[in-house]
């Protein structure tokens, strides 16, 4: 058992945490012999960012669409949500128009600034 002491504006708190368990021992993770650890793979831009393009605010997986070519939608309409830190966000659109293309589907993981459809006006 350790004891940490923390301040939060302007008040500090005393508290005690134990370790239970220091990683999980069932699951060991191994790299075979001579071949170096690989990085996640990251994902790749499916189009590139035009004018018209609603590009991803941060990455995260995509969770629903709304929406599908042809569409007409509304300024502030909800096009698709995505989560983010365990947080879902609504990406709105930004202007009135038809949705010209979908570059995601659901449950794809996507990076900030990936492109996620395309609005004509």
């Amino acid at each position: 058992m350790s004891l940490y002491r923390i301040k939060i504006g302007g008040k500090t708190y005393e508290m005690e945490i134990e370790l239970i368990e220091e990683g999980n021992p069932k699951k060991k993770l191994e790299t075979p012999k001579g071949e170096e650890p690989r990085p996640a793979p990251v994902p790749e831009k499916t189009a590139e960012a035009g004018p018209n393009t609603i590009t991803a605010p941060m990455p995260g997986n995509i969770l629903q669409i709304m929406v599908k070519p042809g569409d007409m939608v509304a300024e502030g309409d909800v096009l698709l949500l995505l989560e983010a830190m365990k947080m879902e966000n609504e990406v709105c659109a930004p202007k009135a128009g038809k949705v010209s293309a979908v570059f995601v589907a659901e449950g794809q993981t996507v990076a900030a600034d990936a492109p996620l459809m395309e609005l004509e006006a």
